[in-house]
Formats: structure tokens, C-alpha cells, sequence
């Protein structure tokens, strides 16, 4: 009897074997011995092992017989479970009820069903006596952490989909923190994620265990197979664990930029336990294997390093280079500068002024500065690629940031063919364009966030691109020299700075924020608060590095827009513009702050004068002396926002205490604020 298990170090806590009466199960021969297992199992050992022969159905009644558990050389009873399933591991189950969910569930279930015990011919007394046998202390759910776990959540049923969950955290705690038992010979007192090792070695050396290779999860191909494990003897590996290519590839690693940054643990992670790994195989297309006829590269031990040929393909095409100049000469001189450039031009057959050209390009263009991609493909690919480098390059070439980006869905919904949700780059270009889309991206999410598709909003940037494309034609149509006032100089070099700080976070949102939303709030007050000489002087100052800053997220209508200010280069050739230190102030923030908070109080009184029925006609404010300047240099912005006759007085002015002016006023005017 084959039972497949993932914790060899709970074989203490076997009570029984569960296998499920709707698989059918067969008899292989395997070696010197007769395997009873399940079918889908045998077809799986059969690309893992050579010593299968022959196969046939099992005639074997085994439910109610007993079998001797391994390590602990007990008879242990076969019972029948519902939720062993016949394409994972080998359609038998050890049962260890004290840390496992399911089998703690399975056999209380079994237990009160006095139907189904008859229904098999089973031994009730048997079945109702068996007990979990605690072997592992954890200092999250004590010595039984799978009846425990079990008994809080108040499951009742083997099919509960809340066990999958439990079972996760069940062994996650127990391979962290739990420590065997006095039950457990040898291993008592020893951590469980020391034991696990040395309990499978054990077990292997005594021939009561073997190794079975499965996937990590249920898996299939893009045709719709199942994937499998396959064992290809003779296989190519490559070895991670190399002298010190590790600590190479940890410092590449720390030099690096990752975003977001808390993806840095993963990748140290997954250096720790990259060891050897597959990189040929046996069919499909790609890359012949130079060391060995009859094996092909396998696909990601081939793609760790070929963003370098970005830098040299549009040469290679432009020359019509052939494999035959394409040797290990050519790169090691192109990429590695190795030899002399006479040296390379004879071993390669290509001219010293065409190598000089690749060679001075691939210096120009590396290191790759920045390699964006999905999460998916941390502990494979990224790396591989890092590790690559680290190995074939000086530390001038090195990687130097790799960006995440988060989950696409539509509607709320993960994006998937069978929901009909999956939106097209097609329907994009059809119905919103380039511009609208890397729009409406930057506006909704980081990188690192997750983007939810929805049409309605996808319309909404549209409209706001078009308003966009709108104030900047009016802003180039009205412009004219003239002189700037500082507070407008501070606030569009803030901008600008933040910006630029932004984009190169690739904070997208917010840099989308400060290009688009920041920059059309700073054009309405333009608006409210200058006259048109000096407004036409605002556009002026502003309307060349705001196309420029929008052209990330707007970049054909940037072009547009660039042409029509009358500019003969494409806006993507210009420099980056540079904000000036000098122009911002931060006092001027602060006495803004102070404006606004004035206003509002102003607002909230008058409502509440309003509120009571009162009438007033002025407003008339009493500042401290070192802020009357302050306020009153912003006085006519401070009566547009209000819309109310005001007066400003420091609280030392002697108007204030000219009682003959006070009476005056009351005698001329309406009661005032």
C-alpha cells in the first residue's frame, strides 16, 4: 500500500490509511515488490521511474484489512474517506488526525455514521476507538493543532471548503514552531523543520519510503493537459550553488532597486534555495544544447540575459550577420571586451569598423536600467537573470532595478475567458486609443496596486484628455511674455519637482496627479486671480515644460500639441525640464495655508450668521502685526474667494481704538461681521 505523504516527520501520529471507494485501484510491479496505488499515480511514476512492469486492477477488498505503518511497525486500519483524490499524490493517505484538518474531519465523520461503517463491513468498535495520537507541540494551537484548528471553526464535514485554509496553517505552524513529542523516539525535543529531513532520509535508508515528485499544485498546460513531474535521466542541470556564484548574486542583488521594495525578501528567499536546476530538455523548439547532442535548451535558462542583444540586433540585421560571425569570439569581444579588436575581426570574420560600432553600442546602452514585469516571475526568471549577470559580467553591467506591476482585473472581477471579461489590446486601440489608456492606467493605480478595468472610467479619461489637449491650446494661443508672479513661480516649480521626483519612483498615480489634476487646479486660480496681461505671462512661463511633463502619460497628443506651439523635433528627443531651486519658496505654502484657513473660518461664520437670519454687509479681520503683510498682500484674492467687502488690521493698529471713527461707522453703515 503507496501512501503519499508531504510530512514524513508525523509518521508517530498514524492512526490509519484512508483511500476513497470510488477510485479504482491497481497493481503494478515496481522493482522486487507489488505497488497498490491509484491509476492516475502509476501513470505519473512511470516518467519518474524505469522499474515499472507489468499493471493490472487490484482484486484486493482492502477497506476493514490492516497494514504495518512505517518507522512505527503498528498495524493501522484502511477506512474510507471521501476527500482523497485520485490525481494527487498516490490515492492513499496516511492518516495523522492529530495535525492534519482533513483527517481529523474524515474520522469524526466516519465515527458518527454508524450507515457507513455497516456499508464497508467495518468494525465499529475499531473504527469508534481510534484516538489522535499528539507527536508535535506548536506554541499557536498546542499539541493536537489539527483538532484544535478543527474544533474552533466548528467543521463537521470532509468537503468544507474552509479546510483547504486550515490545512495551509496547520503546517505552516508546524514546520516554523512546532517540536516533536516524547512519542517520537530519537526526534523527541527536535524541531519539526530539522526532523522532516532526516525522518524522510531514514525512512529511505530503511526501505520503508521512496520519493514521488508532484507538482506544488494542480497544473495544466496552455493545450489544456495535466502537468506532471517526468524524470529525464541523463538530464542537464544547472548548479546554483556553485562557489561563490551565490554571493555574487546577492550583491548584485543589494545594489539593486526593487519596487516594491518588500519584494527584496523574496528574491533573498529564493537565492537560499536555488539549487540545481533543469535546463535542457528533450522536444520542442528552441536553442540546441552545445555540450550534448539530442537536448534542447530549455526556454527560461535561455532568456536570463537577452535584453543584451536589444542593444546590437538592429546591427547584427543592419550588417547581415550570420551565425558563423555570431560565435563565442564575437561576444566575448562585443560584450566582454575581451582580445583586441584585430583578434575579434579574424576569429569572426566581421570588420573591425562594424565590431567597433556593436561594441561601442553595447557599452552605450548597458546596464539594463530597468526591467518591469509580474510577480509571477520572481523566483524563476528575475533570478536566473540576475544570477546570469552576476556570473558573466563585471558589476558595471549589472541589472540596476527590477519594478512589479500588481493584478489586472476587470469589473472587480480576475480577468478570464470564461467570464468574459478579458479586455483586448485591440478593443483598446479601437474604441480609446494609446493615449487614453496609458492615461487612465497612470491615474488609477501604482505599479505594485492592483488595476481594475472599467469601461465607465476608461470613458471618464477620455473626456479628461480631451480637456487636457483643450487647456493647453488655450494656453498656447493666449500666451505672451511678461513678468511672472513669484507665488505662481514657486507653484509650478513645485510641480515640476515633485514630478520629476515621481516618475522616477514610477509612482505613477501620483505623478499623474501633479501633471494633470495639480496643474489644472493651478490655471483655474491663474484664472480667478490674475489679470490678462499677467495671466498671458503665467501661460507663457508654464505651457513648454507642462507638454513635456505630460508626455509620458499623453504621449501622442504631447507631440500634437508640441508641433502646434511650433517646435520642429519631436518632443521625445528634448531634455527632461529642470525645475528651478530658486523659485520656490516654501514660506509662500505657508502663507497660502494661512489664506485658506481664513477663508473658510470667514465662510463658516457667515453661514452661521445667515443660518440665524442675520445680514452684515463687511468683514473685518484683526491679525497679530507680523502676519498683517501676509494677508493683506493677498487681500483681492482673499475677497474673490469670499465674495465679501473685508478689512484687515493688525490688532496694534489705533484705528481700532478710535472710539469717534466706531461710532462714525455704526452711524453709516450696516451692522457689519
Amino acid at each position: 500500500m503507496i501512501a503519499a505523504t508531504l510530512r514524513p516527520e508525523t509518521v508517530f501520529g498514524q492512526t490509519n490509511l484512508w483511500i476513497n471507494p470510488e477510485i479504482e485501484y491497481f497493481e503494478a510491479k515496481v522493482g522486487n515488490e507489488i505497488w497498490i496505488l491509484s491509476k492516475e499515480a502509476l501513470e505519473k511514476l512511470r516518467y519518474q521511474r524505469k522499474d515499472i512492469g507489468g499493471i493490472g486492477k487490484s482484486s484486493e477488498i482492502l477497506l476493514g484489512k490492516s497494514a504495518i505503518a512505517p518507522a512505527i511497525n503498528r498495524e493501522i486500519i484502511i477506512l474510507p474517506s471521501r476527500f482523497v483524490d485520485k490525481e494527487f499524490g498516490s490515492g492513499i493517505v496516511t492518516s495523522v488526525p492529530s495535525d492534519a484538518p482533513y483527517d481529523y474531519v474524515a474520522l469524526k465523520e466516519l465515527q458518527g455514521n454508524e450507515n457507513e461503517i455497516k456499508k464497508y463491513g467495518l468494525d465499529s468498535k475499531i473504527v469508534k476507538g481510534i484516538k489522535a495520537i499528539p507527536i508535535i507541540k506548536t506554541l499557536k494551537y498546542g499539541n493536537e493543532a489539527g483538532v484544535k484548528i478543527v474544533e474552533e471553526s466548528k467543521i463537521f464535514r470532509q468537503d468544507d471548503p474552509r479546510l483547504n485554509n486550515l490545512t495551509q496553517k496547520v503546517y505552516k505552524e508546524g514546520f516554523h514552531n512546532g517540536v516533536l513529542l516524547e512519542n517520537c523516539g530519537k526526534y523527541s525535543g527536535m524541531k519539526v523543520i530539522e526532523a522532516k529531513e532526516q525522518m524522510k532520509n531514514k525512512l529511505i535508508k530503511n526501505d520503508q519510503a521512496d520519493i514521488m515528485y508532484e507538482t506544488s499544485r494542480k497544473a495544466f498546460s496552455r493545450s489544456g493537459g495535466k502537468i506532471i513531474v517526468a524524470v529525464l535521466y541523463d538530464q542537464w542541470f544547472i548548479d546554483f550553488n556553485a562557489k561563490g556564484w551565490k554571493e555574487k548574486a546577492n550583491s548584485c542583488l543589494s545594489k539593486m532597486i526593487i519596487v516594491p521594495e518588500t519584494n527584496r525578501k523574496l528574491f533573498e528567499d529564493t537565492f537560499k534555495w536555488l539549487d540545481k536546476r533543469p535546463c535542457a530538455r528533450r522536444r520542442g523548439l528552441g536553442t540546441e544544447f552545445p555540450f550534448d547532442k539530442g537536448w534542447m535548451i530549455e526556454s527560461l535558462s535561455d532568456s536570463t540575459i537577452y535584453m543584451t542583444l536589444y542593444t546590437i540586433n538592429h546591427l547584427i540585421k543592419k550588417y547581415k550577420l550570420t551565425r558563423k560571425n555570431l560565435n563565442q569570439d564575437f561576444f566575448d569581444f562585443v560584450y566582454l571586451n575581451k582580445g583586441t579588436i584585430e583578434e575579434a575581426s579574424k576569429k569572426t570574420k566581421v570588420k573591425k569598423n562594424i565590431l567597433k560600432q556593436l561594441r561601442e553600442c553595447f557599452e552605450y546602452w548597458m546596464p539594463n536600467d530597468q526591467r518591469h514585469t509580474f510577480i509571477l516571475h520572481l523566483s524563476n526568471h528575475l533570478s536566473f537573470m540576475i544570477f546570469a549577470f552576476a556570473g558573466l559580467f563585471p558589476e558595471k553591467y549589472w541589472p540596476k532595478k527590477i519594478t512589479f506591476h500588481g493584478l489586472i482585473i476587470s469589473g472587480g472581477e480576475k480577468m478570464s475567458k470564461s467570464r468574459g471579461n478579458v479586455i483586448t489590446l485591440s478593443h483598446i486601440k479601437e474604441n480609446y486609443g494609446a493615449d487614453v489608456f496609458r492615461f487612465y492606467l497612470t491615474q488609477s493605480t501604482n505599479i505594485g496596486g492592483t488595476f481594475d478595468w472599467k469601461e465607465s472610467e476608461a470613458q471618464n479619461a477620455k473626456k479628461n484628455i480631451e480637456k487636457l489637449y483643450s487647456e493647453i491650446s488655450e494656453l498656447i494661443s493666449k500666451r505672451k511674455k511678461g513678468e511672472v508672479k513669484p507665488f505662481y513661480e514657486h507653484k509650478f516649480n513645485k510641480i515640476l519637482k515633485d514630478a520629476t521626483e515621481k516618475v522616477s519612483d514610477m509612482k505613477l498615480r501620483e505623478y499623474n496627479n501633479l501633471v494633470v489634476y495639480d496643474m489644472f487646479s493651478l490655471i483655474k486660480r491663474a484664472k480667478l486671480e490674475l489679470n490678462e496681461k499677467e495671466l498671458a505671462a503665467f501661460y507663457n512661463y508654464v505651457v513648454k515644460d507642462w507638454i513635456k511633463i505630460i508626455s509620458p502619460v499623453t504621449p501622442h497628443i504631447a507631440e500634437e500639441l508640441w508641433q502646434k506651439l511650433g517646435n520642429k523635433k519631436l518632443i521625445f528627443v528634448e531634455n527632461w525640464p529642470i525645475y528651478d531651486e530658486k523659485k520656490i519658496d516654501e514660506s509662500i505654502e505657508k502663507t497660502e495655508k494661512k489664506v485658506e484657513e481664513l477663508c473658510k473660518d470667514i465662510n463658516n461664520v457667515s453661514s452661521l450668521v445667515k443660518s440665524k437670519g442675520g445680514t452684515f454687509s463687511k468683514v473685518y479681520v484683526y491679525v497679530i502685526p507680523k502676519e498683517e503683510e501676509d494677508y493683506k498682500s493677498n487681500l483681492e484674492i482673499i475677497k474673490k474667494k469670499i465674495n465679501i467687502n473685508i478689512e484687515i488690521y493688525a490688532v496694534n493698529d489705533p484705528k481700532i481704538f478710535d472710539p469717534e471713527q466706531k461710532a462714525r461707522k455704526a452711524r453709516q453703515e450696516k451692522p457689519a461681521l
